[in-house]
């Protein structure tokens, strides 16, 4: 390998550079100049084309709007239409421009016309009444006029339509002044002739502005360019030293044919400029690269200044700046033949500054994909909760409280149900379905995020006057109205939203989020496929429901519960058979609470089953009081939850009971609710085979009140139905309910199942139930849940009596 100089290499390389920019420059500086001149003809074209368009929309409107108007003065009545119109006709003319109007029927017969006959629509409107949807459309033939046609309806269901007309003139002059630029209205007579008419295409001139500089362009135009050529693409032609740009505005109509504008716009202005900014830009080239040149040589003189700007570029890898690095030393891909010691020394920091690259680009391909997990979903691509709180922060930070936002958050319905009966798989195909609704439903503006599971929540930043939270709120369960198609299953879902807005709800990002949970599962507890918009109300309720879910814990430890008994009646005989444990709160500072204020919450937190466990235990103690004073023929019904009863330690937990307190198992009757048995019918009959095998009895209670069939009732063995109070509270006034009863009590007696009556409060009611024959009743005709001491008093009261 042949050593060269680094001066001598410089030299040659010059005079290389020299030749090579001069030509580099003179070239692209001459294309850049021509792409720059056609981008702006074409801008400008798109210009007049938006301008000509929005002025014809807007014509459109305003026509439509004055037909609206028509008929509201008109009380939308035909005879009514023509005094108004009548009366009116001056002013539509000189405020709106109104050239001619006509009134039709739905069959298309005129009923009366007013102005210039020369510019009615020769179309019938009978398009307009069969779509009744109004039209506007530019009819030119040997003029031009902007036509509206709406339907309109009078209160008595007849159907007629009004037509209005209006010159081009007035647009065309507005366009003319806007733009800057001439108008040429070409008539549609030209699509139905040959093709060479063409050629002769200014023939079909029907108007155009400034008609005596026009007119001499218009036909040198047409001279150089087919009417074809100007339909396919703009055109740049030239006239007495001036340069012009002409195309076509070509506007499609649905009942009419097409109109076409002929735009001609003087470019020699443009022209000139560009021409002048090549010629500087060419010349400021080749100064630069007279420098340029002069400044290399210079260098030649000193290579100490590359070993400097090596020194230079050092730092450079401590900021990153690899790439600049390479860009400054200019060193070729191939092999050279002649080489000294700063080309080997670029190559050495060339290697390692593309190795430090490659690091740094992993480094950052790491950190990135760690980004996108703690801030997306992997499951839908979308934001999740981490990057939700940054938005939430972002809009609070820079946000006018004068113009609030509102965040919302929905949860699928009953969505383990659905992963549990199609499998997970198809559950997170539905999720990804959810997410592409929502964000095909929502707006570009608004941020959308995959919080967790089946939860979505959007942060609608801009909010219109006229939209409210209560309008975002249905406008979110409507999404979901259609139903999803997965793996070939169609599948209808309901969702449920909370809402809360900023700064009226919350000052923070976490209060915000916290609080449209709190409104979202308000809207899951009170049914579901609803929404809630929270409040302070709402807050206070929560902090009070979980305020007493913490006294309960506290009042199951502290055994603040009690039993009261109800006495169950022989109808027969009117003795005291039996009692229904009845449990109540002692509540140490509100008194006693019934049953209803506590046991949903219970059941909610999984703390019923304490309370459960309690009861038996107190009931069994109960029942050995009463065996220990000869009461021995009275027996105790427990109505336990559906939690125990799905506990597969309830039979041994019953005997051992049993066995303990020394209580025959005949004295002691299970109760279940209708629709609990129904929940799991194969462990509801294993559970009761096993207890009637101890000798405990078992009933339905409440039974007419659930969705079942009769037909689990021949599977279920059970010794007593219990029937619901809602049926005997009208008896004997109502004759449903009293149909019901009687075919209830008729139907045990054929299952030979023992009835009881709950809910028994007047004589009326005991004297029917014991002409159906009734086994037994409960009520406050027969007395109130009272104490256990009151009980036994009671039983001993009536057993001395008798």
């Amino acid at each position: 390998m042949h050593y060269l100089s680094l001066r001598n290499k410089l030299i040659f390389v010059a005079l290389l550079v020299l030749v090579g920019l001069s030509s580099y420059f003179a070239y692209f500086g001459n294309d850049q100049m021509n792409k720059l001149f056609d981008s702006l003809r074409s801008d400008s074209f798109d210009r007049h084309h938006r301008e000509m368009t929005a002025l014809l929309n807007q014509s459109s409107r305003q026509l439509l709007q004055l037909s609206d108007f028509i008929s509201q003065l008109g009380g939308q009545k035909t005879h009514s239409l023509e005094a108004t119109i009548d009366s009116n006709w001056e002013s539509l003319q000189m405020n709106w421009g109104v050239e001619s109007a006509a009134l039709y029927s739905s069959s298309g017969g005129i009923i009366k016309q007013w102005g210039n006959q020369s510019f009615y629509q020769e179309s019938s409107p009978l398009g307009v009444a069969t779509s009744l949807k109004p039209n506007s459309q530019i009819v030119c033939r040997d003029y031009c006029i902007q036509s509206s046609t709406a339907p309109l309806l009078s209160k008595d269901g007849a159907l007629f339509i009004l037509q209005l007309n209006v010159s081009l003139a007035d647009i065309l002059r507005v366009f003319t002044e806007v733009a800057d630029a001439d108008v040429v209205i070409l008539g549609d007579g030209f699509i139905h002739d040959k093709p060479s008419a063409f050629s002769l295409w200014d023939k079909q001139v029907i108007a155009l502005t400034r008609s005596e500089q026009q007119w001499p362009r218009l036909r040198t135009l047409a001279q150089q360019t087919e009417l074809r050529q100007l339909i396919e693409h703009n055109t740049f032609f030239f006239y007495q030293d001036k340069s012009y740009e002409a195309g076509i505005i070509h506007i499609e109509q649905e009942r009419a044919t097409p109109a076409y504008f002929l735009i001609i716009n003087d470019f020699s202005g443009q022209k000139t400029l560009i021409d002048q900014s090549l010629l500087s830009s060419l010349s400021k080239s080749a100064v630069a690269i007279v420098l340029s040149i002069l400044l290399l040589l210079y260098l030649a003189w000193r290579p100490i200044a590359r070993l400097k700007l090596h020194a230079d570029l050092i730092p450079m890898f401590t900021l990153g700046k690899f790439g600049d690095v390479r860009d400054r030393l200019s060193v070729s891909r191939g092999r050279h033949c002649l080489q000294d010691e700063i080309d080997i020394l670029d190559k050495v920091e060339i290697k390692v500054s593309r190795q430090l690259e490659d690091m740094e680009n992993k480094i950052k391909e790491d950190t990135q994909t760690l980004q996108r997990m703690a801030m997306y979903s992997d499951l839908t691509g979308l934001p999740n909760r981490n990057f939700l709180h940054q938005e939430i922060t972002s809009a609070i930070e820079s946000g006018d409280k004068r113009q609030p936002f509102t965040l919302i958050q929905m949860d699928v319905d009953s969505f383990k149900n659905i992963n549990e009966l199609y499998g997970h798989t198809f559950g997170d195909e539905l999720i990804k379905a959810v997410a592409t609704r929502l964000h095909q439903s929502f707006n570009e503006t608004d941020f959308i995020a995959h919080i967790a599971g089946s939860s979505f929540s959007i942060l609608v930043k801009t909010l219109s006057e006229n939209t409210s939270q209560e309008d975002l709120a249905c406008k979110t369960l409507t999404v979901f109205e259609s139903r999803f198609h997965i793996e070939s299953l169609s599948l209808g879902i309901t969702v449920s939203a909370g809402l809360v807005s900023w700064p009226k709800d919350a000052s923070t990002a976490n209060e915000l989020i916290h609080r449209v949970e709190l409104a979202m599962y308000k809207a899951k507890e009170l049914g579901k496929n609803r929404y809630e918009i929270y409040s302070q109300d709402l807050e206070k309720a929560i902090i009070d429901k979980l305020s007493l879910e913490e006294e309960l814990k506290r009042a199951l430890k502290n055994q603040e519960f009690i039993l009261y008994y109800q006495p169950q009646v022989a109808l027969s005989s009117n003795q005291i058979i039996a009692a229904e444990a009845l449990v109540r709160w002692q509540h140490p500072e509100k008194g006693l609470i019934s049953p209803i204020h506590f046991i949903p919450i219970l059941e909610e937190t999984g703390l019923i089953s304490q309370l459960d466990d309690w009861v038996l235990k107190q009931t069994c103690m109960y029942l050995n009081q009463l065996q220990q004073e000869g009461l021995d023929s009275v027996s105790i019904a427990v109505n336990l939850s559906a939690q125990k009863y799905s506990d597969p330690q309830l039979v041994d937990q019953v005997y051992t009971l049993l066995q303990k307190h020394n209580v025959p198992a005949k004295c002691l009757e299970l109760e279940m609710t209708e629709s609990m048995a129904m929940q799991d019918i194969d462990a509801s009959i294993t559970s009761i085979n096993l207890l009637r095998e101890l000798g405990v009895s078992l009933s339905i209670d409440d039974f007419g009140t659930g969705h079942s069939s009769l037909s689990y009732l021949t599977a279920l063995n059970i010794d007593i139905l219990k029937i619901d109070c809602s049926f005997i509270h009208n008896i004997p006034d109502n004759e449903d309910d009293v149909t019901v009863t009687s075919a209830i009590i008729a139907l045990a007696q054929q299952l030979k199942l023992k009835v009881i009556a709950e809910g028994v409060e007047t004589e009326d009611q005991r004297l029917f139930l014991k002409e159906k024959k009734c086994d037994f009743g409960q009520g406050y005709l027969f007395s109130r849940p009272i104490p256990p001491e009151e009980f036994k008093l009671l039983i001993k009261q009536e057993r001395q009596t008798n």
